[in-house]
């Protein structure tokens, strides 16, 4: 995919990548960091935070006056935690507070398809996904991937780690999925307003209060290469985080840059988020397509101020044509088995 000419649409953000550059840079780093978003799972029918919300709703019998249809179909993103809150609130209020999880379950086993073609996709181009999402499709998705790729690490087997553990050298010394939020089996996730202030640093300042996803994040953010798909940044909380570990590396270098022979620690890196660019609309009106670009750009902006590289998609698919660039640059090749023909991409 080549970059869009500056004729036909609103100028390029500096620091934004065509996929074909973020392949080239990509095929560079081995073990980098899927960060998949709610986006990857959806054609498996997993549903996204809206949906998911009103399946909790529907099957946990949450009246209107405390929750009403309209209140979820119209909350943005940072408005969802407070959603989830005043349901939860209700059940425990009604004494019900143990159906609470096994509401949750039940919504995320509603699946079309037990893994998508993408999950498998990141699979073959990385061993290494951390998700915010609370289903376990990624492991079925490496279990298919496996037998059918000759991959070096194909005899190892998947560890899997949930909130609040996060041990490092597990996680990183084989393939792996790290639930970042936690499993809803596992009755223990961050979904409401209170668990997100519980986890993540509070918009007052300061660091979180229980520090196992903050301190996880940093070691993300500060030791490895990370790349976001099919995820929205709409979460606040997980942005403001990602704020503060920005500016807590640059204070570090600033504070050290009188250091002989110290290389700044936020010239060392370097991370990618696939964006969905806006179509560009009839018109540019306020409340429209030209908003939309207008928080495009913004978003964009950020992102290169943390070293977040975003890469411009204009089909969701272009990600995945990238890592298509990539996975030969793993060694990967596919066994053409029947079993694998059908099942695999």
């Amino acid at each position: 995919m080549m970059r869009p000419d500056p004729d036909q649409t609103e100028a390029v953000v500096p620091g934004v990548l065509n996929t074909d550059e973020a392949a080239s840079e990509l095929s560079g780093v081995y073990d980098f960091v899927v960060f998949a978003g709610s986006g990857v799972e959806r054609g498996a029918g997993v549903p996204g935070w809206r949906k998911l919300l009103e399946q909790i709703k529907d099957r946990a019998g949450v009246p209107d006056e405390v929750v009403d249809n309209d209140r979820i179909s119209n909350c943005s993103g940072h408005d969802f935690p407070d959603v989830a809150q005043m349901m939860f609130e209700h059940l425990m209020a009604s004494r019900r507070g143990a159906e609470w999880y096994s509401v949750i379950t039940r919504a995320l086993q509603s699946q079309l398809t037990p893994y998508t073609a993408q999950q498998v996709e990141i699979f073959c181009a990385t061993p290494h996904v951390v998700t915010t999402n609370f289903g376990m499709s990624f492991e079925e998705a490496y279990r298919v991937a496996r037998p059918h790729y000759r991959v070096q690490s194909a005899n190892h087997p998947l560890h899997v780690a949930a909130l609040p553990d996060f041990d490092i050298a597990p996680i990183f010394a084989g393939p792996s999925v790290v639930y970042l939020h936690g499993r809803a089996d596992a009755h223990h996730i961050i979904l409401t307003r209170d668990e997100y202030e519980r986890y993540y640093p509070l918009p007052r300042g300061g660091g979180a209060r229980v520090p196992d996803v903050e301190q996880f994040l940093r070691h993300l953010y500060e030791q490895r290469t990370v790349v976001f798909v099919g995820f929205s940044f709409r979460d606040e909380c997980f942005l403001r985080c990602l704020r503060h570990l920005h500016e807590g590396v640059k204070l570090s270098d600033e504070v050290a840059g009188g250091m002989v022979g110290r290389t700044p620690r936020l010239g060392r890196i370097r991370h990618y988020a696939f964006v969905m660019r806006p179509e560009r609309g009839p018109s540019e009106d306020p409340n429209g397509v030209g908003n939309e670009h207008e928080s495009y750009r913004r978003l964009c902006e950020e992102l290169v101020q943390m070293h977040i590289s975003p890469v411009e998609m204009r089909q969701y698919i272009d990600w995945m044509q990238c890592f298509s660039q990539v996975r030969p640059s793993r060694g990967l090749e596919f066994r053409a088995t029947q079993e694998g023909e059908r099942s695999v991409l």
